[in-house]
């Protein structure tokens, strides 16, 4: 029962219709969204400039259960801060951990076949943690698969000490039905078998990244996998704008996808001179309530016919955060 607890409470879910009000020395009652919670902490989002290893005096309110908590920003960055709860009582923590349960059993009421794999991190000597290695990312910004370092006895036993047996080769195309497993940096991960529930603890080659292939158990079956490494939130867009080559050259975009990162877009001309390596900039309109305009360089990664996709460089701050509060659920 213990080990249970001890793994649900690592759980972060996403929150819809939660709010925080935020108190400290400078200000009071700074509004603020949540984007997602634990047990023990949330990622707030917010304008405001919160130091780390500042304390803050939240008041959390939503439709499911409000109170008053005393939070540490164990960690900023461009979309807001992650916050960790200190003096939440017992019964407040017993209420957020229902609250999980509830939507993690009406998650897998709604998705009975497994579609997302959690990566599985490899364990660490045990030691003297600080706060800055407690983090609680963002559900719709970020790889949201439910991440425990404690697996149950059953998945431990199908992990084998050696390298996994799990054959992978590449695909034809890509599949609805693939099984999305998330990465970590050394592009280590856990695969599932949908058919025999064996788990896989592999490490994927590059060439395999966010590509279609088909992966094989040992049981004989094959199922369609891609193996996600992206570290931001890819959103599908339609956003006008324009883009400068290296001669000056100007030329019509529209901007598919947009991420923290980077972006994908359409060029005016069928084929656009662009090549990989180059560094191009861009203008693009933010279909907001404020109709930003984001200008960045950007380094171009991929060319396939009028299909450009491209990574921000030397993008201010200011453009940064406008960026990210768009992104936002």
């Amino acid at each position: 029962m213990k080990e249970s607890k001890v793994r649900r409470l690592s759980v972060r879910v996403p929150a819809i219709g939660w709010e925080a009000y935020i108190s400290n020395e400078r200000s009071k009652n700074t509004r603020a969204k949540i984007s997602n919670f634990s047990a023990d902490g949330a990622y707030l989002i917010t304008k405001e400039q919160y130091e780390p290893e500042s304390r803050l005096r939240l008041s959390i309110k939503s439709p499911l259960i409000c109170f008053s908590v005393t939070g540490l920003v164990v960690r900023r960055d461009p979309y807001g801060l992650a916050v960790r709860f200190l003096d939440h009582s017992e019964s407040t923590r017993s209420s957020l951990l229902r609250i999980i349960s509830k939507f993690l059993a009406e998650k897998r009421a709604q998705r009975p076949f497994v579609k997302e794999t959690p990566v599985c991190l490899e364990s660490k000597p045990k030691g003297n943690f600080n706060s800055e290695q407690e983090c609680f990312y963002s559900a719709s910004l970020l790889a949201t698969a439910p991440c425990s370092k404690d697996l149950s006895s059953a998945e431990k036993n199908s992990i084998s000490k050696k390298e996994s047996s799990l054959m992978i080769c590449s695909a034809q195309r890509e599949s609805r039905d693939s099984l999305k497993v998330f990465l970590s940096d050394s592009g280590k991960t856990t695969v599932k078998c949908p058919f025999c529930k064996k788990c896989h603890h592999t490490t994927v080659p590059k060439h395999f990244h966010n590509k279609p292939v088909m992966g094989k158990c040992n049981c004989g079956e094959s199922f369609p996998v891609l193996f996600d490494s992206r570290k931001y939130y890819r959103k599908e867009v339609r956003l006008p704008g324009m883009y400068w080559n290296t001669f000056g050259e100007k030329d019509l975009m529209t901007v598919t996808t947009l991420s923290f990162s980077g972006a994908g877009f359409e060029s005016g001309q069928r084929n656009p001179s662009l090549n990989s390596g180059e560094t191009i900039r861009l203008n693009f309109l933010l279909k907001n309530s404020d109709k930003i305009w984001i200008k960045s360089d950007a380094l171009v990664r991929r060319v396939n016919g009028n299909q450009i996709g491209v990574d921000f460089i030397g993008m201010d701050e200011h453009h940064q955060k406008c960026l990210g509060f768009y992104l936002m659920p």
